[in-house]
């Protein structure tokens, strides 16, 4: 199976930290979708940031997608990690088919803490 719940971030993050997800990461060609903030993103590796909106993600969907698709042109083997709502589902169920071997997770709003962003309930329980 390819696909995992989305809640699996939530409670890896709170269970123990995300230190392994952030290992694998390295050597990498790192692409993070999501809000501005996600620009401060302390992941250890360098990455690309795509900003979203913060409210109205699917306003931005047709830009989204094509920021996207203009990195993975340009990418050797890259990952690309989602913070970016709904959105997420639909951007990777479309490079999936397109780009099938571009690995893309959707991250939710785990990594918010890493850019000391606190927008759930559950980041003060996390582990950094």
């Amino acid at each position: 199976m390819k696909l995992f719940d989305g809640g699996l971030f939530a409670r890896w993050s709170i269970e123990n930290d995300l230190s392994d997800l952030l290992e694998s990461l390295f050597g990498r060609n790192v692409i993070v979708v999501g809000p501005n903030y996600l620009s401060n993103l302390q992941l250890g590796v360098p990455f690309v940031h795509i900003p979203t909106p913060s409210t109205d993600v699917w306003n931005a969907y047709d830009v989204i997608l094509k920021q996207i698709e203009s990195e993975i042109s340009v990418t050797n083997d890259p990952i690309i990690l989602y913070s970016c709502s709904f959105v997420a589902k639909k951007l990777s169920d479309v490079f999936y088919k397109k780009y099938p071997s571009v690995t893309q997770l959707d991250i939710g709003a785990a990594f918010d803490v890493y850019s000391n962003v606190n927008t759930r309930p559950w980041h003060k329980h996390m582990r950094k």
